[in-house]
């Protein structure tokens, strides 16, 4: 299967330690590096090749950290205007825009709107009437990869507007009236 995914082989060592390790610990998030590029990766027991063209936004967005030893939460401008992919800088991403009928955010919103890296404690509402929750249950609800959980968040003011792997939360979701648009997170 490795040969498969990723055109290499493993070597026997490589075997023995993905044997000793995956079976010790089913612990979401440990990662084994392949030679050639890539690696895999262990999430709710299940082992996953990730290219290594797809990149670890962790990584990609470190935080940069204030006087007082906060770490700061980087901010890139949304700049939508128009239905179609759209790409974040520095690698972070794409996402797909496409008008809707049903659902959806007023495209002009999306003006002012915000991409912010991950600051901890943001509430997400899944679906109409549900309670907003933390993006950790969310994500682990929806079975989101441990590694895929850092992409920048889009907010408008202080509201979430929209989580890669999520989606557009229901409390933003616009009613008749206006132009609307349902955002689709892209790999990079």
């Amino acid at each position: 299967w490795v040969k498969q995914v990723s055109g290499q082989g493993l070597s026997q060592g490589m075997v023995m330690r993905l044997q000793a390790e995956w079976q010790t610990t089913r612990r979401s998030g440990l990662r084994w590096p392949l030679p050639a590029g890539g690696e895999l990766r262990l999430h709710r027991g299940l082992v996953r090749h990730a290219a290594s063209h797809e990149p670890d936004i962790a990584q990609v967005v470190a935080p940069e950290f204030a006087a007082d030893g906060c770490a700061a939460i980087q901010a890139w401008p949304c700049s939508i205007r128009r239905a179609g992919r759209h790409v974040l800088p520095d690698g972070l991403g794409a996402v797909q825009v496409r008008r809707v009928t049903e659902g959806g955010v007023p495209l002009a919103s999306l003006k002012q709107a915000v991409w912010r890296s991950r600051a901890g404690g943001e509430q997400f509402q899944s679906g109409p009437g549900r309670p907003p929750r933390s993006l950790k249950k969310q994500f682990q609800q929806a079975g989101i990869d441990a590694w895929a959980r850092s992409g920048p968040l889009l907010w408008l003011g202080e509201q979430l507007l929209f989580v890669p792997g999520l989606g557009l939360d229901a409390r933003v979701v616009a009613l008749l009236g206006s132009p609307r648009v349902d955002l689709t997170w892209l790999e990079a």
